[in-house]
C-alpha cells in the first residue's frame, strides 16, 4: 500500500521516477556508456550545465570517502540531497544524457511523520562515471572547484594504474593518491567550518536585532 506522501508527488515527476521514489531501497540506473564526454554531452546544453554547477555548490557534496571493511578503501563520491522531486527529477535527466551511471536513495521521512517531507539523494561512486561527471562540471563551479579537481586527479591516477571497480587490491594506493585525499577532506572540512560560522553569525545577527527592535 503506498503512503500517503506518494500521491501528491506523482503529479510532479514522470511515471519512471514514480517508480523510483517507491522503492525503500537504492536504485541503480543503468545508462549506456559513452566513448568521451565530447559526445555524452551532445543532448545537454550549456545552461543545463551550469545550472548543475549551481545545483551541485549549493545542494551536493564531492569528496574521497575512506572506507575499513577490514580493508582501506578510498573511494570519491558525489552526493547530492533534497527534497524537490522536481529539482531530483532534472538532475537524473541531465545524468541520464551524459550516459552517467548513478543511484537514487530515497528516505521516507513522511512515514514516521506526515509534516516531514522525504528526502531525495543522487549518488555516483564509480571512477569512471565520477571521472565523466567531473570533466563536464567543473567549469561549472565555484564553491567545490577546489575539491572537484583535487577529485579528478585522484580518478585519473587511479583509472592510468589500473584500478578496477571492487578490487582496489589490485592496485595499491600510492602516495600520492593518499595526498589527494588527505586534501579533499581538508578542503570539505574547511567548507563546513566556514558554513557552520556563516550560519552562526547569522543567527547572532537575527537576534540581536530582534533584540534592538
Amino acid at each position: 500500500m503506498q503512503s500517503q506522501g506518494i500521491p501528491s508527488i506523482n503529479k510532479m515527476v514522470d511515471l519512471k521516477f514514480r517508480y523510483m521514489l517507491e522503492q525503500p531501497q537504492k536504485i541503480g540506473v543503468l545508462t549506456m556508456e559513452k566513448s568521451s564526454i565530447h559526445e555524452v554531452n551532445q543532448q545537454v546544453t550549456e545552461t543545463e550545465l551550469a545550472w548543475l554547477g549551481g545545483i551541485i555548490d549549493g545542494e551536493g557534496s564531492i569528496g574521497i570517502n575512506g572506507r575499513r571493511n577490514g580493508k582501506f578503501n578510498l573511494c570519491p563520491v558525489m552526493q547530492l540531497s533534497n527534497t524537490s522531486p522536481n529539482m531530483i527529477n532534472k538532475v537524473i535527466s541531465i545524468f541520464e544524457r551524459m550516459g552517467i551511471k548513478h543511484y537514487i536513495q530515497t528516505h521516507h521521512l513522511s512515514y514516521a511523520n506526515p509534516n516531514h517531507q522525504d528526502i531525495y539523494k543522487v549518488i555516483i561512486g564509480r571512477l569512471s562515471q565520477m571521472k565523466l561527471f567531473l570533466e563536464a562540471v567543473i567549469p561549472y563551479l565555484v564553491v567545490k572547484d577546489g575539491q572537484a579537481k583535487m577529485t579528478l586527479r585522484f580518478v585519473n591516477s587511479r583509472l592510468s594504474n589500473g584500478a578496477r571497480p571492487g578490487n582496489p587490491n589490485f592496485c595499491p594506493y600510492t602516495e600520492e593518491e593518499r595526498k589527494f585525499a588527505e586534501i579533499v577532506n581538508q578542503l570539505n572540512c574547511e567548507s563546513n567550518h566556514r558554513l557552520r560560522k556563516s550560519e552562526l553569525e547569522s543567527s547572532t545577527t537575527i537576534r540581536e536585532t530582534a533584540l534592538v527592535g
